[in-house]
């Protein structure tokens, strides 16, 4: 199978209904009765049960149109629809069910090996959508084999330890109006930001995999997971975070003359520290790169996260406490709630939404629309005043006590 070509993979993904929220597709008609009895009698031609018109007949329905978001992808393009199945009907009743897959189809086609790698970043794409990673409720390939011979062509794949979300994360089933995007309601614009986060995913890979792995532990926090949250900015590539900044020219000149000075001494730890400290200057640090992503936030709505710039800096204050042992502004560990967890929430929430706003994501909608915060960027965006209320005053405690 590792050197089959695949010609296209299909997976189902257990909040489906959430993501393709295509509520238009399936339903019922109830009465008028004579214009369901145009559609029984055209049944009745040509079988041989009789149908009767009661006096509250119901239609169930499909409308037939499976097609629901296309999206160009790197490997080909992603295509979701609906997978309608139903039985004969009978005493019981009848109904129609439904799924709605996502297929990744690879032009050209692909290993089995490779296929999976391009599954990788969909999946990505996904749990950011619906705001928890996605257990995968079915996975099907279908092979580049003849025409001639379609029986041949198509496997159900089991996979011994897939992608999937802890059950100890306690995260809530998404509604589809919560969602930063919804493919049902919104397919064009859904299928635009999918194709075009998909087309840098090879460059922002690393980054993306460190807050997937943060951000599918759900309402578990730590320590960790805070300085994995404010790294991930740091692998960014060049086109997404800078990489270096301006000096001014005094600061050029003292830069050199500190330089010339520590260079004459002889070689210790502490000046070769001093002089790679020095080295490094004019190239951007992790606060210069997390509020360069943060912009990309505030140039799109500007009054709505106020003193986020300040958030961050503060997380990235407690991230270097965690990381070099950096003298802490707040007890951390007795406010664990009011600045750490924060402090994940707005990391995470900034390097997400920026990267949909780079794929052309329009944000303004989404934060107009109520909420019932079941996905984990709602329930920032409505709590985001209060929690910053409580670390400034966090913060203001700590500088009356010092003045005091």
């Amino acid at each position: 199978m590792g050197h089959a070509s695949i010609r296209r993979l299909s997976i189902v993904v257990d909040d489906f209904e959430d993501i393709y929220y295509d509520f238009g597709s399936f339903g019922i008609h109830v009465g008028p009765p004579e214009k369901i009895k145009t559609i029984l009698e055209d049944l009745q031609t040509g079988t041989i049960r009789r149908v009767e018109l009661g006096d509250k007949p119901i239609i169930a329905y499909f409308t037939g149109h499976s097609p629901i978001v296309s999206a160009r992808a790197p490997f080909g393009r992603v295509a979701a629809t609906h997978r309608a199945s139903h039985g004969m009907g009978g005493p019981r009743g009848v109904s129609i069910n439904n799924m709605v897959q996502t297929d990744l189809e690879f032009l050209p086609p692909k290993t089995f090996d490779r296929a999976i790698d391009s599954l990788m970043p969909v999946l990505r794409f996904l749990e950011v959508i619906a705001g928890r990673r996605q257990n995968l409720l079915l996975i099907e390939l279908e092979l580049d084999l003849p025409k001639d011979r379609p029986d041949l062509g198509y496997f159900e794949v089991y996979w011994s330890a897939p992608p999937s979300r802890s059950t100890a994360t306690r995260t809530r089933r998404p509604h589809p109006g919560d969602l930063p995007l919804n493919g049902g309601m919104q397919p064009e614009e859904f299928g635009n930001v999918m194709g075009r986060w998909l087309t840098v995913d090879h460059e922002r890979r690393d980054a993306r995999q460190q807050f997937s792995e943060g951000f599918s532990n759900g309402e578990r926090y730590s320590a960790e997971r805070l300085v994995s949250s404010a790294n991930m900015f740091d692998i960014l590539p060049a086109n997404a975070a800078p990489k270096n900044v301006d000096l001014s020219q005094e600061l050029q000149a003292a830069s050199a003359a500190a330089t010339k000075l520590f260079k004459a001494l002889s070689s210790t730890i502490e000046r070769d520290s001093i002089l790679n400290a020095l080295g490094r200057l004019g190239t951007a640090n992790l606060k210069r790169k997390v509020q360069y992503r943060a912009k990309r936030l505030l140039d799109a709505v500007p009054e709505r996260f106020p003193d986020l710039i300040l958030v961050l800096d503060e997380a990235i204050n407690c991230r270097n406490h965690y990381v070099h042992g950096a003298s802490a502004k707040i007890n951390y560990r007795s406010h664990f709630p009011d600045t750490v967890i924060f402090f994940i929430d707005t990391l995470e929430f900034v390097f997400a939404a920026s990267d949909l706003i780079d794929a052309g994501w329009d944000i303004k909608p989404w934060l107009e629309r109520p909420t019932s915060m079941t996905h984990p960027f709602g329930s920032f965006r409505v709590s985001y005043a209060d929690r910053l209320q409580t670390l400034k005053a966090l913060l203001k405690g700590k500088r009356d006590r010092r003045s005091s």
